[in-house]
């Protein structure tokens, strides 16, 4: 029977050991069977007997239960009793929706519950609800009568705060939505005791009420933390799909228990030096208002980023704000400056040199960015569920060389499946950029790029998408293989030299990435057999799927594409992430599917320091 823990043997039970026999799954398997029964309307449905025999070779055990199912009962009358201190209006609908219903114990114990939590959020937090079932054997019908005992309406008298060995009082006093003076609300306690969690800088939290005593309306509510660590100083190690990374670094998200974040990096790698300060207050004003300040220089070899041959050298600033329109919801306006100076090279693709001559090496840019986001996750890291959704418009405004777009939307959701401790996921983005006024052309660094573990794993990092087209080549000596290439470096039409070029036609095409992007992952969340700690660790079954395009593809550009579904690549495969004292480790095995001939796949991918 479905339901029963104890299963009878196959040849793959040794995975479970549902077939070995056990006193207590065997009282648990009878429970569920009364359920059962009870759910469907059998009121006098009971065990007349059980019976448990060893065979003779003593490997196997019998389990024999005579049962009498009785007659099935439908409900007649529903009628409430008792001190009700709630408007008829909000149960009389419900309650009236079981007449004539077949009698169900779930149901009676789900309005019983759905009371009780109803009077909770009005202050009533020791609320008693019963429901008792009158049987009438002649009709085989019910009147079912519910007693309320709301008790008396209970206060707030102090909120107290436990395990929070680093993090300030008033960081988690902010986050409260029950106030102290004010009547207990369920909904209030639950909701502070999830702002807490969607911090992240607890491992969990917990909350208690306790009755004050000497008093029958008075509780006080403490709340129970558990902190992890949320700040990193001195020297790191990493690789990622891009190699090793050395970096200086003093990083906290909650910095000094403040719940500000501070940073403070010095980074190199074998595509980018990177230098960056940032801070960021997330209660500003008592309103909630956010502010943060950013600084920041990086000097980045692309060539060595899975992409298009040039160096860019870049540097600004900016600052940011943020208002709360509700507990999940918020808005922001960003405004920052850059100055990025491009080197292109002694031999840059013709996509580069087409856009550098039409606009220039050097652009001053000034940005405005709206966000707009909402959050109803459960937790800050590995949710289970619940949604985030994040939209951003980013202007260039006037003032800026360069007057261009961008807009990207993110989504993420989550949702337990009920049963095996099984967790559907969806992970999404959409982004597009476009030009205005005096740009035609859409800038080349500021494209998007797809692949790899932080986006469609199975495939290496932002290898999709379209691929540059190699420099003109005149005169092709196909004895010796080499190319006298015109080199005209600061793009004045007037040639500064001739170089051999030994490549020819045939340099490697590397991506030179697209305006629009399409991502999304689909994922079946397990968890790991043998691992106590699930909140540090995840693990996955997922189908990735995107591909990045173009809406300005030229004639002479190869693997370029309009947005098309026939174009979406595709991967499958099994992922973890676990949290360890050096960062994030990642890895996953995956198979690529829909992959063309420019396409680099990569089916075991591993990175440290990178969160998918």
């Amino acid at each position: 029977m479905r339901g029963f823990e104890l299963k009878e043997g196959k040849w793959y039970s040794f995975l479970s050991n549902k077939d070995k026999y056990s006193k207590e799954k065997l009282e648990g398997d009878i429970e569920n069977l009364e359920s059962f029964y009870l759910d469907r309307g059998y009121l006098k449905f009971s065990i007349e007997s059980s019976q448990v025999s060893v065979s003779k070779d003593k490997q196997d055990v019998f389990i024999t239960l005579s049962i009498s199912e009785g007659e099935q009962y439908k409900i007649d009358e529903v009628s409430v009793i008792g001190d009700v201190p709630l408007d008829e209006a909000i149960y009389n609908p419900i309650l009236d929706n079981l007449k004539d219903q077949i009698y169900s114990q779930a149901q009676i114990t789900s309005i019983e519950e759905y009371l009780v939590n109803f009077l909770g959020n009005e202050g009533y937090t020791f609320a008693e609800v019963t429901g008792n079932p009158d049987m009438s054997e002649e009709a085989n019908k019910v009147s079912l009568i519910f007693l309320v005992q709301p008790g008396n309406r209970t206060y707030a008298r102090k909120i107290l705060f436990s395990g929070n060995y680093l993090t300030n009082d008033e960081v988690l006093r902010r986050e409260m939505r029950q106030f102290e003076g004010a009547w207990a609300s369920d909904n209030l306690i639950e909701g502070s005791k999830l702002r807490l969690e969607r911090l992240g800088f607890f491992k969990e939290v917990n909350v208690e009420t306790i009755p004050v005593p000497g008093t029958e309306d008075q509780v006080d509510i403490e709340f129970t933390v558990e902190e992890e660590s949320t700040s990193s100083i001195g020297g790191s190690i990493g690789y990622s799909d891009f190699g090793m990374n050395l970096g200086l670094n003093l990083s906290d998200n909650n910095y000094l228990g403040s719940g500000n974040r501070f940073n403070l990096a010095i980074n190199k790698s074998v595509y980018q030096e990177a230098y960056n300060i940032s801070f960021f207050d997330p209660y500003f004003t008592m309103d909630g208002v956010s502010r943060g300040y950013s600084l920041y220089y990086r000097v980045t070899d692309y060539g060595e980023y899975n992409v298009a041959n040039y160096l860019t050298n870049s540097m600004g600033g900016g600052v940011q704000f943020g208002y709360p329109i509700s507990d999940t919801t918020r808005i922001g306006l960003n405004l920052n400056f850059d100055n990025t100076d491009i080197d292109p090279g002694s031999l840059p693709s013709r996509e580069i040199a087409d856009f550098l001559a039409s606009e220039g090496t050097v652009f001053d840019v000034f940005k405005a960015q709206a966000v707009w986001s909402k959050m109803t996750l459960n937790r800050g890291m590995f949710p289970t569920y619940g949604s985030s959704t994040d939209v951003m418009l980013q202007v260039t405004i006037p003032g800026s060389d360069l007057t261009y777009f961008k807009t990207d939307i993110k989504q993420k959701f989550y949702r337990p499946l009920g049963f095996a401790n099984l967790v559907f996921g969806f992970d999404g983005e959409l982004g597009y950029i476009g030009t205005y006024g005096d740009t035609k052309k859409t800038p080349f660094f500021e494209n998007f790029y797809s692949g790899g573990p932080r986006s469609i794993r199975g495939f290496e990092s932002n290898t999709l998408g379209p691929r540059v087209t190699p420099a003109p080549c005149y005169e092709f000596d196909a004895k010796t293989g080499e190319c006298p290439l015109i080199i005209d470096t600061d793009f004045d039409g007037i040639p500064d030299s001739i170089a051999q070029n030994p490549y020819g036609y045939q340099q490697v095409r590397d991506p030179i990435g697209g305006n629009l992007l399409v991502e999304g992952s689909l994922q079946l969340i397990f968890k790991l057999p043998m691992v106590e700690d699930q909140r540090s660790m995840r693990s996955a079954f997922f189908i990735d799927f995107g591909n990045v395009f173009s809406t300005d593809c030229q004639s002479y550009q190869l693997n370029c594409y309009e947005p098309s579904i026939d174009e979406l690549k595709y991967s499958v495969g099994v992922g973890v992430t676990w949290i360890t004292g050096f960062g994030p480790m990642s890895f996953s095995f995956s198979q690529p599917f829909n992959d063309g001939i420019y396409d680099r796949t990569e089916e075991f991918q591993f990175t440290i320091g990178t969160v998918f």
